[in-house]
């Protein structure tokens, strides 16, 4: 069995022999099968960031998109046994304002 350093980027759970940088980007691909002209991924050395633009299925009028948003996640290198950082972008249409 070949030792892998502690400092390799690929991580495995040796419990399960899950590698979880596979699974990672198998979670991308999925996501990029689904939200195909939605998303955005964007690998750096420290994290990747996802961003996905959220509107109202309006059959791509714009003009009837009131309410849209860029979500992004932030999946640093120990995820996904730590949580992403999730951050809202562009938001139009939306307010704190209750009625």
């Amino acid at each position: 069995m070949e030792e892998v350093s502690e400092s390799a980027s690929l991580k495995t759970d040796d419990a399960n022999g899950i590698d979880f940088h596979c699974f990672v980007e198998q979670e991308l691909e999925t996501l990029q099968c689904i939200y195909i002209n939605e998303i955005a991924v964007q690998h750096e050395e420290k994290c990747t960031t996802v961003s996905l633009d959220i509107h109202p299925a309006t059959a791509d009028n714009h003009d009837e998109q009131y309410v849209r948003m860029t979500l992004k996640f932030n999946l640093n290198t120990e995820y996904p046994e730590t949580i992403p950082e999730i951050s809202i972008h562009n938001p139009r249409g939306l307010s704190e304002e209750k009625n």
